[in-house]
This record gives structure tokens, C-alpha cells and sequence, in this order.
């Protein structure tokens, strides 16, 4: 079957989509769009945006980068974890899309702890300590636990990624999930649905999509004479390494969205909440940053040196009770915007003792070109 490849990357400031040729193993015909705003006139902790206003932006640029192509095509989808809709069995959505900029999990409700304490608060067993630290405002987890809390979280409907809920609205099917996007969701020694900690959270009774471990085809859609089939969607923290080129000699911190370290796993270690799913049959092991300051979000302040050497310093403090430190030759910082790249630079590469690279903006669309290329 004659396919052509193309890509697409959903983050919460921007889609970005390209034709992956893998002949030539390049980008081509790259494209940026906004992801739409949030609805407006909405209470000061909701960030909704209308689903609707998601496919179609998602759908014009694939029939924009199809449209020179004969033949049939692949998508190639990866995105942000966190985030929710909830849809029902044939893809329509039954919520807005409650997006990663959206706070509800942080208001404070019985005792004036927050949605996102009371959660934290039902997983006190040691066995439930990375999914705790996985705990974000953003979570999809955090975010169910929320409108169950409120009594707002109907029967019967299935929580989706943005990203499957494309893929289940244009196939109009059940969605699925590929264990790339379960962190915080999932049990990675089992790669299902961490059962225990979601009866421990009261939402033992939810519907849950389908894991998917593999690459195979999870929809198909007819386009005129085309037929366009789609790969699962997979998450944009490894994606954005496999296009990286991450090696086992680096240590990965990624500044965007939920601050994390990473590392590819060293050996044939007993696998834990720690180690996560990643390509070409490789696992990572991964914990999550309470970075202070955020970069992604306070760049506009043009930040100064000393919040970048502060980050700097809480970062190798976690890494070193997380790792060997000493078995890496050097750091790769993901998710730096290029006005801070020096700054940053200076401070990991003095407190790490070690080199530093930055990924690229396309990162992400060069680690689907490469899963297109296997």
C-alpha cells in the first residue's frame, strides 16, 4: 500500500503539522496554527475550549499537507498529557474540552484543601508515591477526581486526551489511549489502568478507553478517493527525545508543561511507576519537577539569571536522589524558549558539571518521522 506519512503535534499554544518523508528522512511543508482559545465569559478557573474549534483546525491542516498527495495517508498525532473531554461510544463530545490551562483542581473546597490535596491525601500508601508526584493541575486523573468531588462528573461517558478524541470523532468509535500518554494514569508495571489507585480515589466505576501498547492503526476515515489511517497517539515528552536523538549517556529535563527529569533506563532494572514506556522496545525512568519558576510560563518577564540558577539547583538536587548522576556526560533541556536559552545553559551546565544541548522546536515532528520511518 502506496502511504505518505504526515505529522501532527498538539501542545497547548500551538498545533504543528508536516509531511513526513521518510525516503528522504525530512520535514516538508511545515505549518503552524494556534490552538484555539479558551470560550470566553467563563468562571476565572475554567479554561473549556469548544471541541469543535479543535477537530476543525486539526482537519484543515491534514487536508492542507494531503492535498498535494495522490495517494492514501497516515497521521501521525502526538500532544501534551493532561487536559480531559468526555465523549460517548461513537466519539461525540458530552463536555467541553477542558483544557491544560484550566484550574478547577486547585480550588479549595472541605477543610480548604484543594481537589488536587484531596486526591493526594486518598494515595498515603507508599506504594502510590509516584503517582502522587505525577499529581498536577493539569492531570486528567486530577481532573475526573474534580468533577466527581463537585458531583459533576456524569455516568456513562468516556475521558479522553484531546488527542484520542479526535481520532474518535472523525472514526466514530470508542477512543483508545497509547500507554505513552498514561503517566499518572496507569500502572507501568502492568501497562493497565492503575485499578487499585483509582478505587483508592473513589473512581473505581469509571469507563475507561482501551490501552493500546503498540504503533498499529487505531481508525481509518474516507477522504474523496483517499482513505487516511491513524496511528495512536503518543505522547509529546517522548516523541520530542526520539527526535532529540536522547542517548543513555544524557539526562533529559524538560521545562514545559509538567517539569520532569528523564533518563532511558539503564539495564534490565524491575520495572516501577518510575519507569514509563518509550520507542524501540526502550523504557524511561522519569520523575516529576515542582519547578520554580516555570519557564514556559514566566518567559515574558524576561527572566534573570538568578531564577534560572535557582532552577538549576532544584534540579540536580532531584536528580541526584534519583539517579547516578555520574554515569551521564550531559543534560538535554527540552521545552526552552531560544530567549532563555543562554541563561540556562550557564546555570545547568555549572551546577550539573556537565554540557548542555537544547532541543528544537521540531523536535516532535522529527520523532514521528522517525516511528514512520519503522
Amino acid at each position: 500500500m502506496d502511504l505518505k506519512s504526515v505529522g501532527i503535534e498538539i501542545t497547548p499554544h500551538f498545533i504543528r503539522g508536516a509531511l513526513l518523508d521518510v525516503a528522504s528522512q525530512s520535514l516538508f511543508n511545515e505549518t503552524v496554527v494556534s490552538f484555539p482559545a479558551p470560550i470566553s465569559h467563563q468562571p476565572e478557573s475554567f479554561a473549556e475550549v469548544n471541541p469543535s474549534a479543535i477537530v476543525q483546525s486539526i482537519l484543515a491542516m491534514i487536508n492542507a499537507l494531503c492535498e498535494p498527495i495522490e495517494s492514501d495517508a497516515e497521521i501521525w498525532i502526538s500532544g501534551r498529557e493532561g487536559g480531559l473531554i468526555l465523549a460517548d461510544e461513537s466519539g461525540r463530545a458530552k463536555t467541553n474540552f477542558i483544557s491544560w490551562s484550566d484550574r478547577r483542581t486547585k480550588e479549595k473546597t472541605v477543610m480548604n484543601k484543594s481537589h488536587l490535596d484531596r486526591l493526594a491525601d486518598q494515595w498515603s500508601d507508599p506504594k502510590f508515591d509516584q503517582l502522587r508526584r505525577e499529581l498536577h493541575a493539569s492531570s486528567m486523573l486530577a481532573m475526573l477526581y474534580t468533577m466527581a468531588d463537585n458531583g459533576t462528573l456524569p455516568d456513562g461517558v468516556l475521558p479522553l486526551t484531546i488527542h484520542d478524541f479526535f481520532i474518535s470523532h472523525l472514526c466514530q468509535q470508542p477512543g483508545t489511549m497509547h500507554c505513552t500518554l498514561g503517566v499518572g494514569l496507569l500502572d507501568f508495571q502492568t501497562n493497565d489502568w492503575f485499578y487499585k489507585a483509582l478505587e483508592r480515589a473513589g473512581l473505581g466505576d469509571l469507563w475507561l478507553p482501551e490501552i493500546t501498547l503498540g504503533l498499529e492503526y487505531v481508525g481509518r476515515i474516507k477522504s474523496g478517493k483517499r482513505t487516511i489511517h491513524f496511528r495512536p497517539p503518543v505522547s509529546e515528552l517522548q516523541t520530542t527525545l526520539l527526535g532529540s536523538q536522547f542517548s543513555s549517556k544524557e539526562i533529559s529535563i524538560s521545562l514545559t508543561g509538567n517539569p520532569r527529569i528523564t533518563a532511558i533506563q539503564y539495564g534490565n532494572g524491575a520495572l516501577s511507576q518510575a519507569s514509563i514506556p518509550y520507542f524501540e522496545q526502550q523504557r524511561l525512568i522519569t520523575t516529576a519537577l515542582s519547578a520554580q519558576p516555570n519557564i514556559e510560563t514566566e518567559i515574558a518577564e524576561d527572566i534573570p539569571s538568578e531564577k534560572c540558577c535557582k532552577l538549576a539547583e532544584q534540579c540536580v538536587s532531584v536528580a541526584a536522589d534519583f539517579i547516578n548522576l555520574d554515569r551521564f556526560e550531559s543534560i538535554l533541556i527540552t521545552g526552552c524558549p531560544i530567549e532563555a536559552s543562554q541563561r540556562v545553559a550557564e546555570a545547568f551546565s555549572t551546577q550539573f558539571q556537565k554540557s548542555v544541548r537544547f532541543s528544537d522546536i521540531a523536535a516532535g515532528l522529527k520523532g514521528l518521522l522517525r516511528l514512520a520511518q519503522t
